[in-house]
């Protein structure tokens, strides 16, 4: 269910903010099973465990461990906060500010 283009988000608003890669997956986090561990979340499609990542940390180490993940990111084009769920493609650092503004 995950698209095949990489959606890149940022994790925070800060100057200097993570940028990561995301496969985004159609579910959504509510949509996903309890696991009974919190923090991680089963879906019945995909039949994989799904954690919720709150950092470039986290994200990193679900990279290196091939996880599925939720993560709110910052969209850089409407500049909004959103959850996304679905494999982690990558992690860099960019300045968030250089990004060009895009009008409608």
């Amino acid at each position: 269910m995950a698209e095949t283009n990489p959606t890149t988000i940022f994790l925070t608003s800060e100057p200097e903010s993570a940028s990561v890669r995301i496969y985004q997956c159609q579910k959504r986090w509510e949509e996903l099973q309890s696991s009974g561990r919190a923090g991680v979340r089963y879906c019945d499609h995909c039949h994989q465990k799904v954690h919720r990542v709150v950092d470039a940390d986290g994200f990193e180490r679900s990279v290196a461990r091939a996880q599925c993940v939720m993560v709110a990111g910052l969209d850089p084009v409407d500049k909004s906060q959103k959850l996304y769920v679905g494999k982690p493609g990558g992690v860099s650092y960019a300045v968030y500010a250089a990004l060009p503004v895009q009008d409608d």
